[in-house]
């Protein structure tokens, strides 16, 4: 499933920090779009994943998460690609669950709050890119599926 050479390869096309976690003084629309879009094509050239912002391609990100976090316990290394996936999983959220990308609040942001979240309509807050880097650390407990199944509850709302 995961080719390392491959996957270092496919790093190096996203660019030195193309798509990490920027400051909140950046905030950029654009942002989770265009790195989801990235996450796509790594996806596919890594090791033929289509991802098809469906929730069952969210299954596809935990495991590639997990098979990568099994050759690199630090995680440096993939940084940047974990925030491309990040974006992903939160493009599918978006979808999924009438969310958009915000800036957080001054007062969200000095209680953690990321450059980058969803919000819901009803005000609740996600971290998508949050998730995926919880999956990396602390492995199958944080699966990023699960977190999307789980809004349906915390939310009130099922997926559209």
């Amino acid at each position: 499933m995961l080719n390392r050479r491959s996957t270092l390869a496919s790093l190096l096309l996203l660019g030195p920090s193309a798509y990490s976690q920027p400051s909140a003084a950046s905030f950029d629309p654009t942002l989770p779009a265009k790195a989801a879009e990235a996450a796509v094509r790594v996806m596919a050239q890594v090791n033929g994943t289509k991802l098809d912002y469906s929730a069952e391609s969210l299954r596809s990100v935990d495991s590639f998460v997990l098979a990568i976090r099994a050759t690199d316990k630090d995680g440096t290394k993939f940084e940047h690609l974990l925030n491309v996936l990040g974006f992903y999983v939160g493009e599918v959220m978006a979808r999924g669950y009438q969310m958009q990308w915000v800036k957080p609040t001054d007062a969200e942001a000095k209680l953690g709050a990321p450059a980058y979240a969803l919000r819901h309509p009803s005000g609740s807050l996600v971290n998508p890119i949050g998730k995926v880097f919880k999956l990396f650390q602390n492995g199958e407990e944080d699966r990023t599926h699960g977190l999307y199944t789980s809004l349906e509850s915390l939310l009130s709302q099922p997926p559209r």
